[in-house]
């Protein structure tokens, strides 16, 4: 049932968004950005093809990746090390697909699972990105994104643009957004009920004010940079419990606009 609920609601749910967006698209071409990623891909899905026309408008884009990959996946083959070898290999090869030069990638190298214990360094990572770059724009992972590791670099970026005085926008990019477990937890930890979580997923159409960027003439170049996560898109011949993103769920980051939520630190 809850299953149904997340097609119905994604279905019904993101044109809505889209029809209340606010078209940046201009805009945003012309805002050099600092892209923040928990993990590898979701600078990609979240925010490719912002990163493809500010690129395009020559304006700078820097990718800052959080975690090393190292528990996507449980594999009776490869080891943890290799494992990360992998995705740091894909991530490098997506941001080229997109156009990032490999001097403007930074790999924070945090173990997957852990930014919830690490947000005094990671905001003074983040933080030093920021004074380092001067970007007039940031694009987050979403609040409301269910994995532990997703909030707590939003927060670490968040509390990082106050402590350095930052008066660019903050954007927030949603990943897990159209998912029930996005809900079964508050912002702060601590589980809700499932039909509490229900009535969120099912309010989200109607959430603040989004903003939009059209993937006009891009989406083949997304999705080429999606291609390049091999790992996320098909399992191993002799992997049978390898966890893949279904094509359904790739398809809400292959739209004709991609959104995007101003942060209260936003002007």
């Amino acid at each position: 049932m809850l299953d149904l609920a997340e097609r119905a609601c994604a279905r019904v749910g993101i044109p809505l968004l889209e029809r209340r967006a606010r078209d940046v698209t201009v805009a945003c071409a012309q805002r050099p950005a600092i892209v923040l990623a928990p993990h590898p891909d979701d600078e990609t899905l979240g925010c490719g093809a912002a990163i493809c026309r500010k690129l395009d408008a020559g304006s700078r884009v820097a990718v800052v990746l959080a975690t090393d990959g190292r528990h996507s996946h449980h594999s009776a083959r490869l080891g943890p090390d290799e494992l990360v070898g992998k995705r740091m290999a894909e991530f490098r090869e997506a941001c080229a697909r997109l156009g990032v030069p490999e001097h403007d990638l930074h790999l924070l190298g945090y173990e997957d699972g852990t930014l919830d214990d690490r947000t005094d360094s990671l905001t003074d990572e983040v933080a030093a990105l920021i004074a380092r770059y001067d970007p007039a724009e940031l694009l987050v992972p979403d609040a409301t994104d269910g994995h532990p590791d997703h909030r707590a670099l939003h927060d670490a970026t968040l509390a990082a643009a106050r402590r350095t005085g930052f008066p660019g926008h903050v954007f927030a990019y949603p990943v897990w957004f159209w998912t029930i477990k996005a809900y079964l937890r508050g912002h702060r930890p601590g589980p809700i009920s499932a039909p509490l979580a229900l009535a969120r997923l099912l309010a989200a159409p109607l959430r603040g004010h989004p903003v939009s960027v059209s993937t006009d003439g891009l989406l083949d170049r997304k999705r080429h940079a999606i291609d390049a996560y091999a790992s996320q898109l098909r399992a191993p011949p002799d992997e049978p419990g390898w966890a893949v993103i279904p094509e359904r769920l790739l398809a809400r980051f292959l739209r004709p606009k991609e959104l995007y939520f101003p942060t209260e630190e936003s002007p």
